[in-house]
């Protein structure tokens, strides 16, 4: 309901773009909900639309079981395949999910491949050790595991503390959980009494390269049904 709000709220100040003639209107999802704003705001001003699939939102929510239904599956396929042939470029970021925009009926001349990058001249190596340790009072020898992005429900964010409990009796190994979203209050009360467990809220980008050198190990958690549905952004700034 936060994503259809937003996209209501949002649909007057879309419009207003019409006035000064963009050259191409670009939407990114999520939220799908704000595609048919951008698809109308495109064809009102005569020109090119785009829509950009971060994840496939929908897919995702069924093969997850947050959403569930055969009925309503069908329902939300069929706008979602009619939605996406309207537009003139739909982009995803991975091989996979582009084939998977194939079956969804855009046309292979519309589909195109935009993987998902990372500024190397703001992310990169640290010379030394990562400020974090000291201002979390980690030792210098401290095996430190990361765990930076959302904290949502497609995640599989349960298996962290499970990791974490199995741990519980090697001090030397650290975790740290860092980031917001729906799923963070339920992982916290998971946590509870794990002595090996920090938490952060989600930092500045001006602290993310610091962040990001913390670790020794990185942790992408994935559930299995999400996998060819969403390609984690994450991923490149750990590299």
């Amino acid at each position: 309901m936060d994503l259809m709000g937003f996209a209501v709220a949002s649909l007057q100040v879309m419009l207003r773009q019409v006035f000064w003639r963009p050259d191409v209107v670009w939407v990114v999802a999520p939220a799908l909900f704000c595609a048919p704003a951008a698809w109308a705001v495109a064809r009102l001003s005569g020109v090119k639309a785009w829509l950009h699939i971060q994840d496939f939102e929908l897919d995702a929510a069924f093969e997850l079981g947050l959403l569930r239904g055969k009925g309503l599956r069908g329902v939300v396929a069929a706008g979602e395949r009619w939605l996406m042939r309207r537009f003139d470029v739909v982009s995803t970021i991975s091989e996979r999910m582009v084939m998977l925009l194939g079956s969804k009926g855009v046309k292979s001349d519309k589909a195109v491949l935009l993987p998902n990058w990372v500024d190397i001249s703001e992310i990169a190596p640290l010379g030394q050790a990562s400020p974090f340790r000291a201002e979390m009072g980690f030792p210098p020898d401290a095996v430190v595991v990361l765990y930076s992005g959302n904290m949502g429900r497609k995640q599989g964010l349960e298996l962290l503390p499970q990791v974490a409990t199995l741990l519980v009796d090697r001090p030397d190994i650290q975790f740290v959980f860092c980031g917001n979203g729906v799923g963070k209050p339920d992982l916290v009360q998971s946590c509870k009494g794990l002595p090996n467990v920090r938490f952060l809220d989600l930092q500045p980008i001006s602290r993310l390269n610091d962040l990001l050198g913390l670790a020794d190990i990185h942790l992408l958690p994935q559930r299995s049904g999400a996998a060819d549905l969403v390609m984690p952004s994450k991923l490149t700034g750990m590299l």
